[in-house]
């Protein structure tokens, strides 16, 4: 079965993104046993802290995301992320403010 690491822009769409995101394809292929989805815990973390008080989430398909994914331990302590990073993962997700 193939394996696909989601990187921080895709978690972050679980979270407040388009509900017609890329992700959600990914979600149900992995649902149907097609692929594995992966997620480093790093990419939880930034996505997590983009996040900003103003945001509708998605909480139930962050936590689907969750239930079909594997989370994947990795180096530790995690850099909080710097604004720009931010900006650029939710520019991704969300287009430009």
């Amino acid at each position: 079965m193939p394996q696909i690491f989601l990187h921080i822009d895709m978690v972050l769409a679980a979270l407040v993104g388009n509900p017609k995101a890329t992700l959600e394809k990914f979600m149900a292929e992995a649902e149907e046993g097609k692929q594995e989805l992966l997620v480093l815990e790093l990419a939880l973390f930034c996505a997590v802290c983009s996040v900003q008080s103003e945001d509708l989430v998605d909480w139930a398909r962050f936590a689907r995301l969750l239930r079909c994914a594997t989370i994947v331990p990795g180096p530790k302590p995690f850099e909080w992320p710097t604004p720009d990073e931010i900006a650029h993962w939710r520019e991704v997700v969300l287009g430009p403010s």
